[in-house]
């Protein structure tokens, strides 16, 4: 009788342990299971953010480039109208506290018309950029050399102590430009007329300063092209 109560218990024990380890096994199972989904639904996660970043990065870049385009010449990259009106705004406040000059420089070139009549627009294009490039070579670091449209372009020169500190770089320009272009498999021969005026003797806004520097240009060009000439007032 002891030894079937014994047996008995010992197949309870028995089935007891298998009972367990079937538990653990599928516990195990479970937990691994669980883990899997949790990597998979990680990587997806990641994944998906990842690719959200990459919308950011481009949404942002995007609205960068629609910035840039705002206040840039398409074609030269130069800062355009909008921008230069900006950055001489700004400037005006720096040259009153700092009891500086600004030169207000206004660029047409000389025989730019024909070659674009004659040549076309892509060629005109190309001699376009390359003047953009030679009249930032030849302003300090911080002017400011910016195109308006067609071939009229706008220097702004910073911090000078009198009119005569803007001749040295006006006589480069003109010399700069002097230079033969080579453009679509050509040569060209152009010049360039410069008027300038300056803040704040001819003039304390943006508006006023390129006008006289404009008009300042014509009088190069009546004086018979390749010169520059400053404003003297009416």
């Amino acid at each position: 009788m002891a030894e079937m109560e014994l047996r008995k218990r010992m197949r309870e024990l028995t089935s007891v342990v298998v009972e367990r380890d079937i538990a653990h096994q599928q516990l195990k199972q479970a937990n691994d299971e669980l883990e899997m989904k949790i990597a998979e639904r990680t990587a997806i996660l990641a994944a998906t953010n990842r690719a959200l970043e990459i919308e950011v990065e481009a949404r942002t870049r995007a609205e960068a480039r629609v910035r840039a385009l705002a206040v840039r010449d398409p074609l030269t990259e130069l800062p355009n109208r909008r921008l230069l009106v900006d950055l001489l705004q700004q400037q005006f406040a720096h040259a009153r506290r700092e009891g500086v000059q600004i030169a207000v420089c206004f660029l047409d070139l000389d025989g730019f018309k024909s070659v674009n009549d004659r040549f076309g627009h892509l060629c005109g294009d190309l001699l376009l950029t390359e003047v953009a490039r030679r009249l930032t070579a030849c302003v300090r670091e911080g002017d400011t050399v910016s195109r308006l449209g067609g071939d009229e372009f706008v220097i702004a020169l910073y911090g000078l102590d009198s009119d005569r500190d803007a001749i040295p770089i006006a006589q480069k320009i003109l010399l700069a430009l002097e230079q033969a272009f080579e453009a679509d498999g050509r040569t060209f021969n152009i010049s360039g007329s410069l008027g300038i005026s300056m803040f704040p003797a001819d003039g304390e806004n943006v508006a006023a300063l390129i006008d006289h520097a404009d008009q300042a240009m014509y009088e190069a060009k009546r004086a018979g092209k390749n010169a520059f000439h400053f404003f003297f007032g009416k």
